[in-house]
């Protein structure tokens, strides 16, 4: 069996609506469009990345965050920025677009202060209840690192303009590897299977696949 490379958001695209995301990131046969939320998300990561790399200002319609970035980088540790990591299936680190690459996973700050850390996360979304995507990277960080025993995580959302703070100790990353890979599994066997099946919700009516029954679908 060839296993199939997942991230966080392949798989929240998937769970989401399995035919959409089959024909976004499967057949391809709908073109990515960057709209102009998704052009915002990459200016607000590109300012911070500066920020953090380079000491560079924030431009004027982030200033409001130049006194919580700077607390943040006077936080003592290594800080890691922007970084892409990814895993084959023995847990092994291997090259972002190695043949081999499972699992991918990337980081807009890391700070690692053994034994502990923090990871943060720049959001220009609608704000969501949802720790998944920081424990994934928490999870991850003490799969690299086995001196890590804590890690402090949080989302920043620029919208809303609200810090939301998490936790998790490596304790805890056992029980979050299985309930993770339990999902994964239904994604890996939807693969197998090549079975997608279209699954109507509130956002067909945004949907660009327009071959599906549901399209436009008033939910």
């Amino acid at each position: 069996m060839s296993f199939v490379a997942w991230s966080y958001s392949r798989l929240t695209s998937y769970e989401t609506c399995p035919k959409k995301y089959h024909a976004e990131s499967v057949a391809k046969s709908v073109p990515f469009v960057k709209n102009e939320a998704a052009a915002y998300g990459d200016e607000v990561h590109k300012a911070f990345e500066l920020f953090f790399k380079d000491n560079k200002p924030l431009p004027f319609n982030l200033k409001h965050w130049t006194p919580t970035l700077k607390a943040i980088a006077a936080a003592p540790g290594e800080k890691i920025v922007e970084a892409r990591i990814a895993l084959d299936v023995n847990w092994n680190p291997v090259e972002w677009y190695a043949p081999d690459a499972w699992l991918r996973v990337k980081s807009d700050l890391t700070i690692i202060n053994q034994p502990a850390a923090a990871i943060f996360d720049w959001k220009t979304g609608k704000q969501r209840d949802d720790e998944t995507q920081l424990q994934l990277n928490a999870a991850v960080t003490f799969v690299l690192d086995p001196e890590i025993m804590d890690i402090n995580m949080a989302y920043l959302w620029l919208p809303t303009r609200i810090v939301t703070p998490f936790k998790m100790n490596a304790r805890q990353a056992p029980n979050f590897w299985a309930g993770i890979l339990k999902r994964v599994g239904r994604y890996q066997e939807a693969h197998d299977r090549n079975e997608f099946p279209a699954r109507p919700g509130w956002l067909c009516r945004y949907c660009p696949v327009k071959t599906c029954p549901y399209w436009e679908r008033k939910a």
